[in-house]
């Protein structure tokens, strides 16, 4: 009956860390995050351009999109053909969120569609002489969470031939909550050159929370800085690093190791007499 008191008692003192952590966790508990801070992309959270791994806020450069007519364009001494970057948005939905963009490129004029929630399709053409390129690119959920982690992207070049790429995202926590906050693509067919046309560096990309759980999953436009999220553009799918091994809060830890150093002095004290040194 002793022994099986024991159990019990060494059963539930290695559970309470466990419920400790569940209760002390979303969504039992809300993360003390204010809504205000919401980093949708734009004046108020710029994406930030810098060549170290991780963005730091209110350093490097601040690229600053705006919307006039249906013209989306920023400056940036990163873009390398031309200071400023301009594409022309058309095709609206039924809800008038737009579903194309294009720009010309020197005398070539891309264009980009969406083809799907999480899918998009390339054209490159050249006036008087055809398509010079095509492609489609697409977001990756590898375990199927509904949770996008990279994306890849096949397509043929007029001179190159086939064009196939396949990547993960890369995320910065500037908050210190284990969350990220911003997001890049590690390759260098979307990231800016510096120098003007040097070596490629990460443009870190804001991520909001979409879904009220206090954590950042989406790109979502705010390009006149009012707070809200602008109505014509699409929010982006939810975005997030690959599921990792679940953790224990703060709070928890501490008491699982004071049970565990706890047991270890009991264990000690039990079998003193039989120890021998």
């Amino acid at each position: 009956m002793r022994q099986r008191l024991r159990q019990v008692a060494l059963t539930v003192a290695l559970s309470l860390p466990l419920v400790w952590a569940a209760l002390n966790a979303p969504p039992f508990v809300s993360q003390p995050v204010a809504q205000a801070r919401q980093r949708y992309l734009g004046p108020n959270f710029p994406a930030l351009v810098t060549s170290s791994s991780k963005p730091v806020e209110g350093s490097g450069e601040r690229i600053v999109p705006s919307f006039s007519g249906n013209v989306v364009s920023f400056t940036s001494h990163w873009n390398c053909n031309g200071n400023t970057f301009r594409a022309t948005v058309s095709n609206p939905d039924s809800a008038g969120r737009f579903q194309t963009a294009s720009r010309t490129n020197a005398r070539n004029l891309q264009t980009v569609s969406r083809a799907s929630a999480s899918s998009v399709s390339y054209l490159e053409n050249v006036p008087g002489f055809g398509t010079v390129a095509s492609g489609t690119g697409a977001l990756v959920d590898a375990n199927g969470d509904g949770i996008f982690e990279g994306a890849s992207g096949t397509g043929s070049t007029e001179k190159g031939g086939p064009v196939n790429v396949s990547f993960s995202f890369m995320y910065a926590d500037v908050t210190g909550d284990g969350f990220p906050d911003y997001i890049t693509a590690p390759t260098s067919w979307i990231t800016p050159q510096a120098g003007g046309c040097g070596p490629p560096v990460p443009v870190w990309i804001p991520l909001a929370d979409t879904n009220g759980d206090n954590i950042p999953d989406s790109i979502v436009l705010d390009l006149n800085g009012d707070g809200v999220p602008d109505p014509q553009f699409f929010t982006s799918p939810k975005l997030g690093p690959p599921p990792g091994v679940p953790a224990i809060n703060i709070p928890g830890l501490l008491m699982l190791l004071a049970v565990l150093g706890g047991l270890g002095v009991w264990s000690l004290k039990r079998n003193q007499g039989r120890l021998a040194f």
